[in-house]
């Protein structure tokens, strides 16, 4: 106990950060980074859409409720100003500023006044406060968050935040929506208090606790809202329910310790993709995570794990995970951010390249990486749970 609260200490001050790396030789990292390499076909050099969108004067905006911008000090560089009376100006005084130096704007309930913040991370209002925050996006992005609000619909989410113990011997989950299932069907109800996701196993956790504690290794947890709307089912389980469940198909990709479903399965291994799905959604709920076409055998087999890898060199192979149609639109507009970049999970790039190598979100580090001079100083992006502002 003493340990870990030694490493909360030392880690309160964490931010996450998008950093530019000199190595192009991807390692296994122990906190559970992530890893972007550039594509061999130069796709990279495109401008992301968010900043097609700034440069055209069509960059659109969410309203994140009762949030408040972590470490937000005010955008001074750059700025006349950084605090306004009404919401348009506080937009218009972004939108001409220099890019990269803010990251959103935060009303001061209080004050009356809309300011320019530099950060880009959200956290709850304080109590009482009523804040509201804006962060500037595209339209495609704009219908990720909402399509993310309504995932966590029910539940309050905590970045950085871990949930002490576990409450039942079957505690571990693959994906949100299976963790949240478990929770609402806890015998007896409320045995468990929150879910905390893992970065190092990669697990949505059911624990005990309801109070909240700094993770060391950046953890997120959820509380269940007090109104009790976390007691509905999500919308992947009605549509599975209804039969109207969809699927996303993941180009060279295999399911991570996707070891075969066979619990409650009286085959696992098919001759058609449409086969393989009707399996799957006749079978018991949670013991599967998708599919994965194994080329050289020509088989669609069902896998347990939810997590996706490369496929192997040369091997081609296919996976499909089940979703809703709104989940879908989600799988899709991430696949076009990523547009250009190779995703490498549990991996980092050894070494920063430039003296400026820290950013807050994923279009700054890539914008920064197309302007590096000379090109080639740098290798690729690494997303970094533990780093410090």
């Amino acid at each position: 106990k003493q340990w870990y609260q030694r490493r909360v200490r030392a880690y309160e001050n964490l931010s996450r950060k998008y950093t530019l790396r000199r190595s192009k030789s991807l390692g296994n990292s122990p906190t559970g980074e992530i890893s972007w390499l550039p594509n061999s076909d130069g796709s990279w050099k495109e401008e992301s859409e968010k900043e097609k969108a700034v440069a055209n004067g069509k960059v659109d905006w969410f309203r994140h409720e009762n949030k408040k911008i972590r470490l937000g000090s005010y955008c001074e560089e750059g700025f006349s100003k950084s605090k306004f009376k009404s919401l348009d100006e506080a937009k218009k005084a972004f939108e001409a500023g220099p890019a990269g130096k803010c990251g959103g704007i935060t009303l001061e309930t209080k004050k009356k006044r809309y300011t320019l913040r530099k950060g880009t991370v959200l956290d709850e209002s304080e109590p009482g406060a009523k804040q509201v925050s804006w962060t500037p996006c595209t339209a495609e992005q704009k219908s990720i968050l909402k399509a993310e609000a309504a995932k966590n619909k029910g539940w309050i989410k905590h970045d950085g935040k871990y949930l002490g113990g576990y409450c039942t011997s079957s505690h571990s989950f693959n994906t949100f929506d299976e963790a949240t299932a478990a929770f609402r069907h806890t015998n007896p109800p409320g045995k468990c208090g929150g879910i905390t996701y893992e970065n190092l196993s990669r697990k949505y956790t059911l624990r005990r606790s309801k109070s909240l504690g700094n993770s060391p290794t950046g953890e997120i947890s959820w509380l269940p809202n007090s109104d009790g709307s976390w007691k509905e089912e999500s919308e992947k389980e009605k549509a599975v329910a209804n039969g109207k469940v969809d699927w996303f198909r993941h180009e060279n990709k295999k399911i991570r310790l996707g070891a075969y479903c066979q619990k409650g399965f009286s085959k696992y291994k098919f001759k058609s993709l449409e086969e393989a799905k009707k399996a799957f959604e006749a079978g018991p709920a949670g013991q599967c995570g998708g599919i994965t076409l194994e080329t050289k055998k020509k088989r669609y087999t069902l896998r347990k794990g939810t997590v996706l890898d490369e496929s192997e060199p040369g091997a081609k192979q296919v996976s499909w995970t089940p979703c809703t149609a709104e989940q879908k639109s989600i799988l899709k507009a991430e696949a076009a951010k990523n547009k250009g970049w190779i995703k490498n999970d549990g991996k980092y790039l050894g070494g920063y390249c430039t003296s400026s190598h820290s950013f807050n979100t994923f279009d700054e580090a890539t914008a920064a990486f197309r302007h590096t001079n000379p090109p080639g100083k740098c290798g690729g992006i690494t997303y970094e749970n533990l780093s410090r502002k």
